[in-house]
């Protein structure tokens, strides 16, 4: 049979060794990253309206597509890579930004798709949704970012 066996304590330069490395490993870029795994929302009904707030900390407004079709709400934010030539003096050393498309969808009911409104701010962007009537739905329209 097998047994465990504890570590020995008389040789902390290799258990140091070994917790620095299993540390790297788990920081390394081939784990999933949860900064972007899915885009942050605040989502507030109110009377008239409904408000939907969504980080997007390091985004542009043209990289950020905001679409309402029939009941569907759907932000995407993409991000390009942008490639870096550098010399031997100029190394990378750890690369930790995210780069690629995010996408999240909603389900938002009774919306004035002709009054929607969308804002970016200091990395946050707000959508106005007011409410109508169900029988005043309206087809698919793209929402502009102001």
């Amino acid at each position: 049979m097998f047994d465990l066996r504890p570590l020995n304590r008389g040789n902390e330069a290799g258990s140091e060794r070994f917790r620095r490395a299993f540390d790297e490993m788990v920081n390394q870029s081939f784990l999933p990253s949860n900064q972007f795994q899915s885009l942050k929302a605040d989502i507030t009904e109110k009377k008239d309206a409904y408000l939907v707030h969504v980080d997007l900390p390091g985004f542009s407004q043209d990289d950020i597509q905001v679409d309402l079709d029939k009941n569907q709400l759907t932000i995407r934010a993409k991000r390009d890579d942008s490639s870096e030539k550098r010399d031997d003096e100029d190394r990378l050393i750890r690369k930790e930004r995210s780069f690629g498309e995010f996408v999240r969808s909603f389900s938002v009911e009774n919306v004035d798709q002709d009054q929607v409104e969308a804002n970016l701010n200091d990395g946050v962007l707000k959508i106005n949704l007011p409410k109508v009537k169900p029988d005043d739905q309206h087809s698919a329209k793209r929402i502009e970012i102001k």
